[in-house]
C-alpha cells in the first residue's frame, strides 16, 4: 500500500498496488480497510467479522439480484458488514446503495441515508413484476419516486465526503 495523503488528525488515506483501491488503516488492528468514495470503513475485513481470515473471500461479497433502485438485474458488491441490521451493498449498474428483501430475498432495496427500505418495489406493491425495466422506470418516475442513474449529478444517494465539492 502506498500513502497518497498524510493527515494530521485523521487517518491517512493509501492505495493498495494490487487493485489500486483506496484504503486506509484499520483502527483495531493497523491491517487495511476499505476507503470508498463517500464513506471509509472503521475496522478492516476481518476486525469486522467478514472474514475469518486474510486471503478468504466472503460468502456473499457479490449477490447477483434485481435493484430497486435502476430495475435491472445486477450484481450487487458487499459494501458494509452489519451484526445489527442487514448488510449494505453497491448496484454494479447505479451505484445505488442496496440490502437484501426481507421477504423474498431474491431482490435488493433501497437504502437510503439515515434508514433502509424493508422490502424491494415488487414485495411492496410498487411494481407488478422485474420483467420490463423500462416499463417499470416510467411507471414509478409517474408516481414521483425517484429512479437512479448512474453518475446523474442531481439525484444524491449519499451524503458526500467533507471537503469533496461536486
Amino acid at each position: 500500500h502506498g500513502r497518497v495523503q498524510k493527515n494530521l488528525v485523521r487517518r491517512n488515506v493509501y492505495k493498495c498496488q494490487g487493485c489500486l483501491q483506496r484504503t486506509l488503516e484499520c483502527r483495531w488492528c493497523h491491517d487495511m480497510a476499505r476507503g470508498h468514495s463517500d464513506w471509509d470503513d472503521e475496522l478492516c475485513a476481518k476486525c469486522d467479522g467478514t472474514i475469518d481470515e486474510w486471503g478468504a473471500q466472503p460468502e456473499d461479497s457479490r449477490v447477483l439480484a434485481w435493484c430497486s433502485w435502476c430495475f435491472n438485474l445486477a450484481f450487487h458488491n458487499l459494501r458494509i458488514t452489519n451484526v445489527v441490521r442487514r448488510n449494505g451493498f453497491m448496484c454494479d449498474t447505479c451505484e445505488g446503495r442496496t440490502a437484501h428483501c426481507l421477504k423474498c430475498h431474491r431482490a435488493m432495496t433501497r437504502c437510503h441515508s439515515l434508514y433502509d427500505d424493508k422490502l424491494c418495489f415488487k414485495c411492496d406493491g410498487t411494481i407488478a413484476d422485474w420483467k420490463d425495466p423500462s416499463k417499470n422506470r416510467l411507471e414509478t418516475l409517474q408516481k414521483g419516486i425517484d429512479v437512479l442513474v448512474r453518475n446523474d449529478p442531481y439525484i444524491s444517494f449519499a451524503p458526500p465526503r467533507r471537503n469533496i465539492k461536486a
